[in-house]
Formats: C-alpha cells, sequence, structure tokens
C-alpha cells in the first residue's frame, strides 16, 4: 500500500506485560488482519524507545481512524499472546512523512490510553 497517508504506532512496555516476547509483534497483525479484513494497513517495520525499554511497532495505512479503532478493540478486549495488552500500551498517529533517523515519532500523539491523548509519544 504505497498510498498511506498515516502511520499508528502500537508502544508496548515489556515491564506491564505478563509474557513479553518480541514475536508478538506478528501474532498482533495476524489478530488485526484476521479480525478486521476489511482495514487496508501494512507492517511499517519496528524498534525501540530510546530512554525505555518499550517497542514500538509501526503501521502505514490509508484508514488511521479505522485501524485506531481495530487496535483499541484488541487491546481492551482480547488477550494475544498470553497478554492482556491494554495496561502495556499506547496507541499514537502521525501523518506519513519523510523523517531524520533518530526522528521517526516525533510527530506522533498519543491516542490511546485516553487520559494521555494528545500528549507526544514518549520515546
Amino acid at each position: 500500500m504505497s498510498d498511506a497517508t498515516h502511520t499508528v504506532v502500537l508502544r508496548l512496555d515489556p515491564a506491564a506485560m505478563e509474557e513479553p516476547d518480541i514475536d508478538i509483534r506478528w501474532d498482533i497483525e495476524k489478530v488485526l488482519q484476521e479480525t478486521y479484513p476489511d482495514i487496508s494497513f501494512f507492517d511499517d517495520g519496528y524498534g525501540f524507545a530510546r530512554h525505555s525499554e518499550a517497542m514500538l511497532l509501526s503501521y502505514g495505512t490509508s484508514m488511521p481512524d479505522q485501524l485506531v479503532e481495530a487496535l483499541v478493540d484488541l487491546l481492551t478486549n482480547r488477550t494475544i499472546s498470553g497478554n492482556r495488552l491494554a495496561g502495556a500500551a499506547m496507541v499514537a498517529v502521525a501523518p506519513r512523512k519523510p523523517v531524520e533517523a533518530g526522528q521517526e515519532f516525533a510527530d506522533h500523539r498519543v491516542v490511546f490510553p485516553a487520559d494521555e491523548a494528545g500528549k507526544p509519544l514518549p520515546d
């Protein structure tokens, strides 16, 4: 999908997960695709926060509102790889554009959890 307009980032804090494992990124993507086949998105890479142990999963999409809604549903209502993820997760969104190395998530603003909405994504 080269027409992606936004990047949605799922930030997972391993210290708040029951079963932290890097392979959860594949499980989340699989559950998203199976549960929400009409939402167009692609794996846009992953990395780790610079100032914590958090894993950052990035998805490109032209349907940011729908993808965020789907992610929040999975985080709050499902167990994935032995984890209830809502307490370990943040979701943030930004327009997709070229950025300098180290600044990939600088423009992302949190949309989940609600009490953090509008804040910059912690790095």
